[in-house]
């Protein structure tokens, strides 16, 4: 039985920088951080991101409601 793997090959030296990512996402923070009452303007194209990570960190601790002039939102904190 031959058990060779021809399809790695083990390299010497120092490794190549990889990309580094912050420990937590924007969402994930402002969502952490946010105190009851207060609120943020969110961009249109933002509102479905804003809106599953209010899901996911807030489980139902907010609303998202859309502004009378624009296309903005507004995401206020409960």
């Amino acid at each position: 039985m031959d058990l060779t793997m021809n399809t790695f090959k083990i390299e010497t030296g120092p490794a190549p920088k990889t990309v580094k990512r912050g420990v937590r996402g924007k969402w994930q923070q402002l969502f952490a951080e946010a105190q009851a009452g207060q609120w943020v303007t969110i961009p249109a194209k933002e509102r479905d991101n804003a809106n599953q990570a209010g899901n996911r960190y807030r489980k139902g601790g907010y609303s998202l409601k859309k502004l009378e002039e624009g296309d903005d939102y507004i995401l206020q904190f409960k």
